[in-house]
């Protein structure tokens, strides 16, 4: 059994040993002394070995240094049979507490993906609500305002009298089948990706902070008729996209390919109010950019470096495009709804 990086983690190449043996005999020797390392176990021909922490450079290279002054040296050979032992031994428990943790489906449920699934079983529950409540009166205690759809009523008269559950209830609710099973697919993408890699906490916090920020702002621009969760799947994806782009430790965590297809659905999302389709384009930009900024502030760079990073010369125009279709969406709801 080897060692295999986590999943978004970044390697770097360390040294090229042709002699297998040596090869395994440094690796194992590298883990000795507590420094992560990998290599590719299924090529038999490959004789590179990565590191996984940058900031143990130094430290690796002394050891290679001193190792192929001497590589057949048996403390070599000690240290390296006792590393890989230890190393299986605590691959077996692990194994074994997988195994046993993964004995019912509802433990992977309430362990793995606890906050994922409740938010998928909320938006369940309640979307049979409305299916059985032809008089909507389940949306009078999970909408944002029983306001009228007013630009000159913005009072917050439910919220204001202790209510504060209408600042994130609306997106438990959905518009039919169809937007419940779009908005819920996505949702468990980015949901399982973010406790996989960070804490149930975190996502509960994002969904929490996301929707608030981002219903409040479609409240104030267009008024209290909305419901979805799809403004949180835009937070969601643009603080993925700035983790992977700015922490060193979350590489891969999502591919430019997914974030295209929502700049593709905000553009279609714009396309459809202008034909009197009504879509809450606010909520998708408002929740994409507070994402973007949450995700600064949790990466191992500075806010200082992300704003620099978007506006560098490569960047500009993406930028730029950004900017136009946030304005773009906010002004087509303050206009039209």
């Amino acid at each position: 059994m080897y060692f295999y990086p986590k999943k978004g983690e970044y390697l770097r190449k360390l040294v090229v040993i042709e002699d297998r043996e040596q090869l395994i005999r440094f690796y194992w020797y590298l883990r000795s002394q507590d420094i992560d390392a990998w290599i590719d176990t299924e090529d038999q021909t490959n004789s590179t070995i990565w590191l996984c922490d940058e900031g143990k450079r130094s430290s690796a290279i002394e050891l290679y240094d001193e190792f192929k002054q001497a590589p057949s040296d048996p403390k070599y050979e000690s240290l390296a049979r006792k590393s890989k032992k230890s190393f299986e031994n605590l691959q077996k428990e692990q194994s074994r507490r997988k195994q046993a943790h993964k004995e019912t489906f509802l433990s992977i449920v309430l362990a793995d993906y606890s906050c994922t699934f409740s938010c998928l079983l909320a938006c369940v529950i309640v979307f049979l609500f409305q299916a059985i409540d032809p008089q909507s009166i389940i949306f009078q205690y999970l909408a944002y305002s029983t306001d009228p759809n007013s630009l000159f009523i913005k009072n917050f008269s439910e919220i204001s009298r202790g209510q504060i559950w209408r600042l994130v209830t609306p997106i438990f609710m959905h518009g039919d089948f169809i937007h419940l099973l779009f908005n819920l697919y996505w949702f468990f993408q980015f949901g399982k990706v973010i406790e996989e890699n960070f804490s149930s906490k975190r996502l509960f916090f994002l969904i929490l902070f996301v929707a608030s920020v981002s219903n409040t702002a479609f409240y104030l621009i267009s008024g209290p008729h909305f419901l979805g969760i799809s403004g949180v799947n835009y937070g969601l994806l643009t603080y993925l996209w700035s983790m992977n782009e700015l922490d060193s430790k979350s590489r891969g965590l999502i591919d430019t390919q997914t974030v295209f297809i929502f700049v593709v659905f905000y553009c279609i999302g714009l396309v459809l109010t202008l034909i009197g389709m009504g879509v809450a384009n606010s909520i998708h930009g408002v929740g994409a950019l507070m994402g973007a900024v949450i995700g600064s502030f949790h990466s191992d760079s500075s806010m200082k470096y992300f704003k620099k990073t978007l506006l560098t010369s490569d960047n500009q125009q993406r930028t730029m495009l950004a900017i136009a279709l946030f304005s773009a969406g906010i002004l087509l709801d303050y206009v039209i709804y």
